[in-house]
């Protein structure tokens, strides 16, 4: 029962209910199992007066503490914005960029129409956009080999997530023994590439919008 009544507290209260039982426990076990037969009553009194204090005192301390960092807690998530997704590029970020497992004049020309950042071949000097599959291959049956469920295309900027792109899906290649590791990952890029191509307007416009901060 005491055991299901600690549970029950930790869970409420944390450490502020940790505490509670320490008393309620201690007030438990004083008033009705502990007994000084060598003291006179008003010794066993003052003792156990003693007794009740210091675990009055240490319940009082626990959930004290437990409200200030609750209190603590919600100053700092009030106090602090919130970090969005979106916000891939610092005002302090490169005014250029360079398209990583893609090439095309056509999108790079319109990226740069819509961000206002200059395409750059110059990796050290301009923030990287590069496009990628979501989910990972698994491994096979068959060692060396894998297999894809499936998936959509996802941009990411300087290695942060910019987007996932679920109107792009992406094919599976789920069925045993798969195919070679190497060989499926560069399907699947190329996959990504058709449908990047295919859809230039709606990636622009994703890229345009998480550069922009829009």
């Amino acid at each position: 029962m005491d055991v299901e009544i600690l549970n029950l507290l930790l869970k409420v209260g944390g450490i502020a209910g940790a505490c509670l039982f320490v008393f309620l426990f201690s007030l438990k076990l004083i008033t009705t199992r502990i007994t000084f037969p060598k003291l006179t009553r008003e010794q066993t009194t003052r003792i156990i007066r003693l007794l009740l204090c210091f675990s009055f005192i240490i319940a009082v301390l626990g959930i004290g503490g437990w409200i200030c960092i609750e209190v603590y807690k919600q100053s700092i998530s009030s106090t602090t914005p919130p970090i969005s997704s979106d916000r891939v590029l610092s005002d302090q970020s490169p005014k250029s960029f360079r398209l990583v497992n893609i090439y095309d004049t056509a999108l790079e020309s319109a990226i740069a129409a819509r961000t206002g950042l200059i395409p750059s071949a110059v990796a050290s000097n301009a923030c990287t956009i590069e496009f990628l599959f979501s989910g990972g291959l698994r491994p096979s049956q068959r060692a060396g080999y894998a297999l894809y469920d499936g998936g959509y295309v996802v941009v990411n900027i300087n290695g942060s997530l910019c987007r996932e792109l679920k109107e792009l899906p992406l094919r599976a290649w789920p069925d045993n023994p798969g195919n070679p590791k190497e060989t499926l990952e560069k399907a699947i890029l190329d996959d990504v590439r058709r449908q990047v191509l295919d859809h230039r307007e709606l990636v622009v416009r994703e890229i345009g919008r998480c550069i922009n901060h829009e």
